[in-house]
């Protein structure tokens, strides 16, 4: 074709016709800008298509990161509401000084050393982070919240505080007043006149128990309120994924 249209150009200077030449230079610039505009059309209409398909997997990949946070979210949720019902429980039997009810109140009492702590699923948020690919995601609504989302979740200071403060207060203390007295010692086969035995009594006089039961039980309750805000805000940020998801093009 471009030989064509060379010999055609030739034929017409060499016959000194200028002003055909002139009309013909200026229709074969027209060709020349449309077939770019078309280049650019097919390109952007490419691209679009590659980025409306990486959207679409990255949604779906959200959408099992924020299910696994729900997930987790309802576990922890569960645990420490059981140690806030023990803690209230263990209270109740302090209360009674019936040592009757010590081995019940020594099992229920394990939960208090339990530390739990939530970690979000972040490793698509991660990859789409590093990758510069967020922006493939339209709608500017739920890129944002995701955005905000993992702003709060992935810092988690909260549970990070409280985590730090059982392992360095709470558990220490429980081990030395649960495990330094005849019982425990008779359970590893030591006897030791020395110790003393673990009543109910005493540990309902004793400040220290008190003291870690009512810090355990402040963390607990704060911790459950935290992830209950987390999980709410999860669940919403699912739907909205799962909706964008059902209306998306490449479904």
């Amino acid at each position: 074709m471009a030989k064509i249209f060379r010999k055609f150009r030739k034929r017409l200077m060499s016959e000194n016709k200028f002003s055909k030449y002139a009309l013909y230079a200026v229709g074969e610039i027209v060709l020349v800008v449309i077939g770019i505009l078309i280049a650019v059309r097919i390109n952007d209409y490419n691209t679009f298509n590659k980025e409306r398909k990486e959207e679409f997997r990255l949604l779906n990949k959200f959408k099992e990161d924020f299910k696994q946070d729900s997930i987790d979210l309802s576990g922890l949720i569960e645990k420490e509401t059981r140690v806030l019902n023990n803690i209230d429980s263990i209270f109740r039997i302090l209360e009674t000084e019936n040592d009757q009810h010590l081995p019940q109140l020594a099992s229920i009492s394990q939960t208090i050393a339990n530390s739990h702590i939530f970690y979000t699923q972040s490793g698509t948020y991660d990859e789409s982070i590093s990758a510069g690919k967020m922006d493939v995601i339209l709608n500017d609504s739920l890129r944002e919240t995701i955005f905000g989302y993992y702003g709060e979740v992935k810092i988690n200071l909260s549970d990070a505080v409280f985590d730090k403060y059982q392992t360095n207060e709470i558990v220490p203390a429980y081990m030395e007043i649960m495990l330094q007295n005849k019982q425990a010692a008779g359970l590893m086969g030591l006897n030791n006149p020395y110790l003393e035995d673990l009543s109910v009594s005493r540990l309902y006089q004793n400040k220290k128990f008190n003291e870690i039961l009512i810090w355990r039980k402040i963390n607990a309750g704060y911790a459950v309120g935290t992830w209950m805000e987390y999980q709410e805000l999860c669940s919403s940020i699912l739907s909205l994924v799962k909706e964008e998801i059902q209306n998306h093009p490449q479904n």
